[in-house]
């Protein structure tokens, strides 16, 4: 079957209410899948010893980003309670004057 041929059987098994979103998606996906079908025919993937090593670094790096912004977030809502606290619970002590008494 021609690429012609397998999209427009591709976009018959869409259902009645897809959209061009949907299309564009469905064509996209079963592209790649054509390309890495025929890349594994003419041996030309990627081993699998190379892809483990790029996804465990790319899995570390996005673990160090989330965890950056998992610190940040939490040292920015300790310093807004901390100054939450600072300002509207003041303990008594603190704003006294002394007793003109």
């Amino acid at each position: 079957m021609t690429a012609q041929g397998d999209a427009i059987h591709l976009i018959e098994t869409l259902p009645d209410d897809a959209t061009w979103g949907d299309v564009q998606e469905s064509v996209h996906l079963a592209a790649g899948v054509w390309q890495a079908c025929h890349a594994l025919v003419e041996r030309k993937a990627i081993p699998p010893t190379q892809l483990r090593a790029e996804f465990a670094a790319w899995f570390a790096e996005c673990l160090i980003y989330h965890w950056m912004a998992v610190i940040t977030r939490l040292l920015i809502i300790g310093k807004a309670r901390h100054h939450f606290a600072r300002f509207f619970f003041r303990s008594p002590c603190s704003t006294a004057t002394a007793n003109p008494m």
